[in-house]
């Protein structure tokens, strides 16, 4: 199984896009909130003391390793993280 994972915090999940581009690279686009001042974090909700918080676009392409099947691709969100699973031959 092939996987991404993409930390979006406050990001509203009916408005990122993932594109699978020519076969080869997973493309996941969006809008997300930038954090000024985060560390480290958890697989909980996002809470911080961040003293500048803006929404921005954002952008990530992915190269797709060989013998992965595209056609059963699937992508969840939740915890403020997307997870792209591809599963392979």
């Amino acid at each position: 199984m092939f996987q991404i994972h993409c930390f979006v915090p406050g990001a509203d999940k009916n408005k990122l896009i993932v594109d699978i581009i020519c076969r080869k690279d997973v493309c996941i686009r969006g809008e997300a909130k930038y954090h000024s001042h985060c560390g480290s974090w958890k697989n909980v909700p996002h809470h911080c003391q961040c003293t500048l918080v803006v929404p921005m676009q954002f952008r990530s392409g992915f190269p797709i390793p060989p013998n992965c099947i595209l056609e059963k691709a699937v992508a969840t969100f939740e915890a403020e993280v997307l997870v792209v699973s591809i599963p392979k031959k």
